[in-house]
């Protein structure tokens, strides 16, 4: 079975999150990601910042090892 591409922190967050509402699965994954230094700098060698929408792949590929599969 092949992992589900994510290409936006929306469909990111909902696939961690799918019984919340968008608004709250986005804000726990930021929470997550705020209170992982080791992963927040991870992501910010990358160019990421808090308000992108978007994820790069190796964005997502750092969230999934750090957070694991939804």
């Amino acid at each position: 079975m092949s992992t589900p591409i994510y290409s936006t922190k929306r469909q990111l967050a909902m696939a961690y999150a799918p019984g919340m509402s968008y608004e709250s699965a986005k804000k726990r994954l930021q929470r997550w990601i705020n209170h992982n230094p080791v992963l927040m700098h991870a992501l910010r060698k990358t160019g990421y910042t808090n308000r992108q929408r978007n994820l790069s792949k190796e964005q997502v590929a750092i969230i999934l090892n750090h957070i694991g599969e939804p």
